[in-house]
């Protein structure tokens, strides 16, 4: 039985998708796994197919230390997740996609963060929310365990989406409101943003209920020292 992972590419126009991915014709067979180790090998070996057809399609921003701070902060967002723990996080900066800030994700927790945004972000939980949104999307689509070339997910998809995101930046110790800042800064940004503005209005009303349905956290992570280096970074590229 072929195990099938389920790819999200937020926001990205699937304007032949079979062409975008012509080179994964041939994809690895994977029978079903029977353990989170397994699942977890399987989604790295397919993410690293998926991810030599689709990266010549991207024009990337590379600085390591600024790459190593965002690998090191999605690690700290996984580490804490049950359903995550245990992965190997990639973070990679590209340019904007189409104008638009988009954010994409392939199985084995490689994340592709958008540079415009980036620039764009004062807080350290905005940037974890950026990235635990990319996070949130791999979580629910490893409960759905299957393979889709749809582009357009529903509000009910997106939302639970940014409900999980939500939960992944409490673990961790992140104050999740960063993820109402960033949809915010899609607000005040329309053309850049990678969702319609009813879609962006009705995620920021949903996510400050799932916010509040935590407790506020009482020592909550500031902006590090290593957050204030890569900004300074991030500005000169």
């Amino acid at each position: 039985m072929q195990y099938q992972v389920f790819i999200f590419l937020l926001g990205f126009q699937f304007l032949g998708f079979s062409a975008l991915f012509e080179g994964c014709a041939t994809l690895p067979q994977m029978s079903k796994p029977n353990s989170q180790k397994e699942k977890q090998l399987q989604a790295e070996i397919l993410g690293n197919k998926l991810a030599a057809c689709f990266e010549p399609t991207l024009h990337f921003k590379d600085n390591s230390l600024i790459l190593n701070y965002l690998s090191h902060l999605g690690q700290s967002l996984v580490d804490f997740n049950s359903e995550l723990k245990g992965s190997r996080v990639i973070v990679k900066i590209v340019q904007n996609s189409l104008g638009k800030w988009k954010s994409y994700v392939l199985p084995g927790t490689r994340i592709y963060l958008p540079l415009g945004a980036l620039k764009q972000l004062t807080y350290e939980n905005e940037v974890a929310a950026l990235v635990a949104i990319q996070l949130g999307h791999l979580v629910e689509s490893q409960k759905e365990g299957s393979f889709s070339e749809k582009s357009e997910k529903s509000e009910a998809q997106e939302k639970r989406t940014f409900q999980v995101a939500v939960q992944i930046l409490y673990e961790a110790g992140y104050d999740a409101r960063g993820i109402i800042s960033l949809l915010t800064l899609y607000l005040n940004h329309p053309d850049y943003s990678p969702y319609s503005m009813s879609l962006v209005s009705s995620l920021i009303d949903f996510s400050w209920h799932e916010v509040a349905v935590y407790a506020p956290l009482r020592n909550p992570i500031t902006n590090s020292e290593n957050f204030v280096q890569m900004r300074k970074r991030i500005e000169q590229l």
